[in-house]
């Protein structure tokens, strides 16, 4: 998940995930979990527009477990299918909140990825974003299309790093003016 704002502002994050309205792992504690911190930033100087994406591991969750010898305490989602919920608290304010299902088998797809052909099994989950810890931001500009995260096909004749093209915008004549 991304969080925007310096160092100060962003190291205070904790995650918590629930199943069936009961605590199964955290990350406030280094035993139960880790938080990992990655910096996204263009200025040289300390700015308030870097942006941190954190990974949350939950130590005492797995996906199957071929060696339950090994994560006696574990929480198997291939044991336990249904709601799951990431609660993210940023300085002891809920911050975050991303919910998944999980199939019988332990795995879980929501759609996303395969109606977006990212050829792999990664998948994306929805996280909404709560207070103004983060600033103010235009909520709205998802439907533009021009927003971190929202998936969008790209032309094939300009390949898969082309920016999506703006359909108010038709070529004319060897030129590119607004349609209209």
């Amino acid at each position: 998940m991304w969080f925007r704002g310096d160092e100060q502002t962003t190291n205070n994050v904790d995650a918590y995930l629930f199943y069936q309205d009961k605590e199964v792992g955290n990350t406030k504690s280094s035993e139960f979990g880790t938080v990992t911190d990655e910096v996204s930033d263009l200025a040289s100087q300390p700015s308030k527009y870097e942006w941190r994406r954190k990974k949350f591991w939950f130590n005492t969750v797995r996906g199957w477990d071929d060696q339950p010898q090994h994560h006696i305490k574990a929480h198997l989602l291939s044991k336990n299918p249904g709601d799951y919920v990431v609660k993210v608290l940023q300085n002891g304010h809920l911050a975050r909140v991303a919910s998944f299902t999980v199939d019988p088998k332990g795995r879980f797809n929501n759609g996303i990825a395969p109606a977006n052909s990212l050829g792999s099994d990664r998948v994306i989950v929805p996280v909404q974003i709560i207070g103004d810890q983060d600033g103010a931001w235009n909520k709205e500009a998802w439907k533009t299309g021009a927003f971190y995260g929202n998936p969008r096909r790209a032309s094939p004749r300009l390949g898969r790093h082309a920016r999506p093209i703006d359909p108010r915008i038709q070529p004319r004549a060897g030129t590119l003016t607004p349609a209209g």
